[in-house]
């Protein structure tokens, strides 16, 4: 009876282990965690739901501007 008892002890401390082992803590530094934009100084005409202004952003200074059509906080 003891013995069943240690088994299964053991079996459910080998599968917590392995849950536990698994769970992946998160990375809260923001460097690693983002991408950079470029910016453009003002906005732009363009049309998303309705008329509008937006953003022109880009990912390279080299990079086309594209347009970012919601707003940064």
């Amino acid at each position: 009876m003891a013995s069943k008892i240690f088994k299964l002890g053991g079996g459910l401390l080998i599968v917590l282990f392995l849950i536990l082992s698994s769970c992946k803590s998160s990375n809260s530094d923001p460097e690693d965690s983002g991408i950079t934009y470029w910016i453009n100084s003002s906005r732009v005409p363009c049309v998303g739901v309705s008329p509008m202004e937006c953003l022109q952003v880009r990912q390279s200074e080299s990079a086309d501007w594209q347009l970012f059509y919601a707003d940064i906080e």
